[in-house]
């Protein structure tokens, strides 16, 4: 009788993990309240800006805020105010923002605050951007370990922990690969090997243990519409392969163009 109820058990647990591994999601990180009123009630799950959660107050499904860790968003000024000049190490141009150490331990304390602030804030969940690969490996683990400590009983979602995957993995929950696989990608080229390589790992060491990974592509405006289309399902079927749930978004996240449902891309209307 034990063994039938283990069995059991067993069987009730894997069909409620798959039920929620295979979740349509959603990104947004702009304000248009008509854009967010007719798209929240299409998806399970939503990564989106702290600051704008009074747009998604009656969104009833699983609210994933965002926190950025190897980045600081606001300005030098307010850095040296809160105390953090020498966690500084150079600015990002591109998004406007600032690397940061993150050896540094007041920008550690710094994260942890953040996270509790979320917290205050009804956020069902976590999702860790910009954890890249350079040269703080070691400390984006021990910061990843600091905020498990901190959310014991909620979804940890890191995006790109590529080169630290497999080290983090009793930490998270899931991962994202955000960028998966550039338009234009020819088989067999070295982008192309590095793609298949890295998914692979991604569905051994995730997804064949019960981890989703969300893959995010983006809208090329530079192409036409029929090559477009005609690559979002080359990578569909690439994502079908892995098994990664899918969406196809504009660069700066104000819009979701396709998304996955089982393994079929879903035009947003």
């Amino acid at each position: 009788m034990k063994k039938i109820k283990i069995i059991a058990l067993t069987i009730l647990l894997s069909l409620l993990t798959t039920n929620l591994t295979f979740a349509d999601y959603w990104i947004y990180y702009w304000t248009n309240k008509n854009y967010v009123k007719k798209t929240f009630s299409k998806f399970d799950l939503m990564i989106i800006q702290p600051y704008n959660f009074n747009l998604f107050k009656n969104y009833t499904w699983k609210k994933i805020c965002y926190l950025t860790v190897w980045e600081f968003d606001w300005s030098e000024n307010e850095l040296n105010n809160l105390g953090l000049k020498e966690a500084k190490v150079w600015i990002n141009n591109e998004w406007n923002s600032i690397i940061m150490n993150m050896s540094n331990l007041k920008w550690q304390n710094y994260l942890l605050n953040k996270s509790n602030e979320l917290k205050t804030m009804w956020c069902d969940w976590m999702f860790l951007d910009t954890i890249w690969n350079d040269w703080q490996e070691l400390w984006w683990i021990e910061i990843v370990k600091k905020l498990r400590s901190n959310w014991k009983n909620s979804i940890i979602i890191p995006n790109n922990p590529h080169n630290i995957k497999k080290e983090i993995f009793d930490y998270v929950d899931w991962a994202m690969f955000e960028n998966f696989w550039d338009y234009g990608t020819k088989a067999k080229s070295w982008d192309w090997e590095w793609y298949n390589e890295l998914s692979n790992e991604y569905k051994k060491e995730y997804v064949d243990k019960w981890k989703q990974v969300y893959a995010l592509s983006y809208w090329n405006t530079f192409v036409k519409n029929l090559l477009r289309k005609k690559w979002w399902q080359e990578v569909l079927q690439l994502a079908n392969k892995y098994w990664f749930q899918l969406i196809f978004s504009d660069y700066n996240l104000t819009k979701i163009y396709w998304y996955k449902v089982n393994r079929k891309l879903i035009k947003f209307k």
